[in-house]
C-alpha cells in the first residue's frame, strides 16, 4: 500500500506537469486541444488540433520497465464506463497513442520508443514485425481490465479483449502501430526542464520561470477537476506573462 500512496500523488503531479509539457510542445498548431482526465481519472491526457488529430496520452509515474505485458495493458485500457472502445480500438481507427513513462522501455518495446517532440513532425514509418504483433495479442489476451472484479462490465471489457486479440488481421495492428509512441525515462525533473527550455523561446526570463511553471501546473490540476480544456487559459496566462515583460523599463532576463 505504501508504493501506491507514494507513486500515486507523483504520478498526477508528473501528469499534470505533462500537460503543460505538451501545450508548449504544440503552440504551433491552429485548434490545439489538451484537456487533463477527459472522462475522469480513468483517463489521463487527450491533444487534439482541428478534427484532423488526436492523441490519448497514458502516463506511467511507476520506475517498473515498459514490458510487452505493460504494454498490452495500457492498448487494453478503457475509459470511464466504456467496454466497448479500448486505446487499441482507437490506435486502429487512427488515434495516436503516446505513452509517457518513468520506467525504460525493454527489447520488446523498445522499437515505439521516440524522442520527445512535436508530434505532427514525427516520421510513423517503422518495420513492426509479425512476431512482435503475435507477442502484444498473446499479451492482450492475459490483461485483466481495471475494475471491480467478478462484475458485468469488467466481464464485457474482458470478452471484448479476447475477441480484439482473436479477430485482429496482424498485417493490419503492425500498420496501426506505427501511430503507437513511447516517451520513456520520464520524471517531474525532467518534464519541467523541457518546460523551462520551451519558455525561455517565449521569452520568459529565468527568475520568474519557477514560479511560472507552477502557475500553469495549478491551472493544469483545475482544469481536470472540472473536465476543462485547459489550453485557452495557459494561453492567457503566457499571453499576460509576455505583457509583464513588454512593460518592464529596463529590464534584462538573465
Amino acid at each position: 500500500m505504501a508504493d501506491i500512496n507514494i507513486i500515486g500523488p507523483a504520478k498526477y503531479r508528473l501528469q499534470d506537469t505533462i500537460v503543460v509539457w505538451l501545450w508548449l510542445l504544440h503552440l504551433h498548431r491552429d485548434g490545439i486541444a489538451v484537456t487533463n482526465e477527459p472522462s475522469g481519472p480513468a483517463e489521463d491526457i487527450r491533444l487534439s488540433w482541428n478534427p484532423q488529430f488526436t492523441a490519448e496520452v497514458q502516463v506511467k509515474g511507476s520506475k517498473q520497465p515498459v514490458t510487452i505485458q505493460s504494454l498490452a495493458e495500457v492498448l487494453g485500457h478503457f475509459g470511464g464506463r466504456q467496454h466497448r472502445q479500448c486505446l487499441l480500438d482507437k490506435l486502429m481507427s487512427g488515434d495516436t497513442i503516446l505513452l509517457l513513462a518513468s520506467g525504460d522501455s525493454v527489447s520488446q518495446t523498445s522499437i515505439y520508443r521516440e524522442a520527445p517532440g512535436p508530434l505532427d513532425k514525427r516520421s510513423s514509418r517503422r518495420a513492426v514485425r509479425m512476431s512482435e504483433v503475435k507477442a502484444l495479442l498473446q499479451a492482450l489476451q492475459a490483461v485483466v481490465p481495471v475494475g471491480k472484479i467478478g462484475s458485468e462490465l469488467n466481464a464485457k471489457r474482458g470478452a471484448h479483449l479476447q475477441s480484439l486479440a482473436s479477430r485482429l488481421p496482424p498485417h493490419m495492428v503492425a500498420r496501426a502501430l506505427n501511430q503507437l509512441v513511447i516517451w520513456d525515462r520520464l520524471d517531474e525533473a525532467s518534464v519541467r526542464g523541457f518546460c523551462r527550455d520551451l519558455l525561455l523561446d517565449q521569452r520568459v526570463p529565468l527568475d520568474r520561470m519557477n514560479p511560472f511553471i507552477d502557475a500553469l501546473w495549478l491551472a493544469a490540476r483545475t482544469a481536470a477537476e472540472v473536465r476543462r480544456e485547459v489550453g485557452p487559459q495557459l494561453h492567457q496566462m503566457l499571453e499576460r506573462a509576455r505583457q509583464k515583460l513588454l512593460v518592464s523599463v529596463g529590464y534584462v532576463s538573465r
